[in-house]
């Protein structure tokens, strides 16, 4: 069970600096993976947390979108809506549906 979770921010100097070694995600785009043998992933979850706990300690999850139960479809393109507040759900509580990229052995 994941015992913490932190939200990584882009150039964040505090990321760097602090003791949280579990795992991570961050948004992915076809850039980052294209030449590389992959698969994509489309899993529910209950939380982002649940998710996220499937990973070891240190490991940063390529992840491709995340929807929520309302049909609230986020990315690297639309991390946000002002109108409903951010996420348009509980990204901590809901049954959200998570795509993210498998890399795949060379």
């Amino acid at each position: 069970m994941i015992k913490d979770f932190k939200f990584l921010k882009g150039q964040d100097d505090d990321s760097h600096n602090n003791s949280y070694m579990g795992p991570s995600w961050m948004w992915a785009t076809p850039d980052m993976y294209e030449d590389l043998r992959y698969e994509l992933v489309s899993e529910l979850y209950f939380g982002i947390d649940e998710f996220i706990s499937q990973f070891p300690d240190g490991f940063i999850v390529m992840v491709r979108s995340i929807e929520g139960p309302n049909n609230a479809v986020r990315n690297i393109y639309n991390q946000s809506d002002p109108e409903d507040g951010g996420w348009g759900f509980d990204i901590v509580n809901d049954l959200i549906s998570i795509d993210w990229i498998r890399i795949l052995p060379q």
